[in-house]
């Protein structure tokens, strides 16, 4: 992607799933996150195709991103994630979910955890980059050739400062420790 139509998007980021994405004013929660943790056991994350977002709203862009296959487990880890670290965040909103456009839902959602994607709204991926609209039918031609298929063990939940296209790597939490 870099090489044909230069830095896009998410490209410089590190290898992760974004469970959850809000301000914290300090790391209150850690106590909360460790307790939560040890209650769960270290679960496969299956990979199969891709999944794209369509004018992604954070980005503008097209959003290329690696398709979770077992949803509905990892659905279930982010939401009891979100329900643990949610009540101590920020209670100022993210200015890119100050918008109309939301579904109902999803307004529901930020109203409450202060991030539209949560539980079954939320849609588990690896993004690899948004791409711009004009280049992303050449972009696409590339990707859509192959078809990755493959699973990992997640045993970590990593937490990560962003600051625009930067993450900085705060702690690493074990699952089930």
């Amino acid at each position: 992607v870099k090489s044909n139509f230069g830095d896009q998007i998410f490209l410089s980021h590190p290898p992760h799933m974004t469970l959850y994405l809000n301000d914290f004013p300090s790391m209150e929660f850690d106590k909360d996150v460790r307790v939560f943790l040890s209650k769960w056991k270290p679960f496969q994350i299956e990979i199969e195709g891709w999944h794209v977002f369509y004018n992604d709203i954070r980005t503008g862009g097209n959003t290329v991103s690696y398709r979770v296959n077992n949803i509905g487990d990892v659905q279930a880890f982010q939401l009891e994630v979100v329900k643990t670290i949610s009540k101590h965040r920020s209670k100022e909103l993210m200015n890119w979910v100050k918008h109309d456009s939301f579904l109902p839902e999803m307004q529901e959602c930020i109203k409450k955890y202060g991030y539209p994607y949560v539980g079954r709204l939320w849609i588990p991926h690896f993004a690899i980059s948004s791409i711009e609209k004009q280049n992303f039918e050449k972009a696409w031609s590339g990707f859509s050739q192959q078809t990755p298929k493959f699973s990992f063990l997640c045993s970590k939940l990593a937490l990560f400062e962003v600051r625009g296209e930067e993450h900085l790597f705060i702690k690493n939490y074990g699952i089930g420790s």
